[in-house]
């Protein structure tokens, strides 16, 4: 298992460029896939996240070896198990505030994907703790355009969305809507394959684009021969081995 970033390209002069930081498996092409996810347990779901918690400041240390400065930000993918079980929630966040407070002045985003099994109050509240804690939320992976749709009020500080969802109901009045509704909020299109479309949803309003044909990701190296706790959790399959005490 590999950790590895992806630039998230700013268009415009108000939204300022970063990274996420992917846990992926390298393939013989040299691609990076991320099916090994698919078969985890909720419980190695949540220890997974955790994991990534204590792997964050390392993986700000070796990005900003990698492209000589600091980015603005790091944003990170976590399971929606890890907000609608309300202990768990505090065990991460708790964790992600420890994080945040070591990386400052690099802002971390938590990227959640639609979650429509978790009441809608309940998924307010959770977001709210992450707003609260200083942290930045995003909806990633945005598009099923007529279950979720209703959702994106939630107070999220970015909207990933999902570049199939812009061919169902139309990007550039999605996007104008979500501007003229939340002015506030970032809008980051992802799995751009096409630069004409992307530029026609950039020119309607969105602040950033992220896609493998447009940027594709690098692996991050270890520090001073350290490796995070995260690719050990990856190896073994828990956090026994995970040197962030889990």
């Amino acid at each position: 298992m590999l950790l590895a970033a992806q630039p998230i390209v700013p268009f415009g002069s108000v939204f300022q460029g970063g990274y996420e930081i992917l846990a992926r498996r390298q393939d013989e092409r040299g691609g990076f896939s991320a099916a090994f996810l698919l078969g985890l347990s909720e419980v190695a779901q949540q220890q997974f996240d955790l994991c990534i918690a204590a792997a964050l400041p390392h993986a700000v240390n070796a990005l900003s070896l990698s492209i000589g400065e600091l980015p603005a930000f790091v944003s990170f993918n976590l399971f929606p198990i890890s907000i609608q079980d309300n202990k768990q929630r505090r065990i991460l966040l708790n964790a992600l505030v420890q994080a945040q407070q070591t990386v400052a002045p690099v802002q971390l985003v938590a990227e959640f994907s639609e979650n429509l099994s978790m009441p809608y109050q309940d998924e307010l509240a959770a977001i709210q703790a992450f707003r609260d804690a200083g942290l930045y939320v995003a909806r990633d992976d945005h598009h099923n355009s007529s279950s979720c749709l209703p959702r994106l009020p939630l107070p999220w500080h970015w909207v990933k969305l999902d570049m199939s969802l812009m061919s169902v109901c139309g990007g550039v009045s999605l996007i104008r809507r979500l501007k003229n509704t939340r002015p506030d909020i970032t809008i980051i299109v992802e799995r751009c394959t096409c630069w004409a479309d992307t530029l026609a949803l950039l020119n309607a309003g969105a602040d950033g684009f992220q896609a493998f044909h447009h940027g594709r990701p690098f692996l991050l190296p270890s520090v001073d021969g350290d490796q995070p706790p995260f690719l050990d959790f990856c190896r073994h399959g828990s956090c026994q081995h995970c040197t962030c005490n889990v």
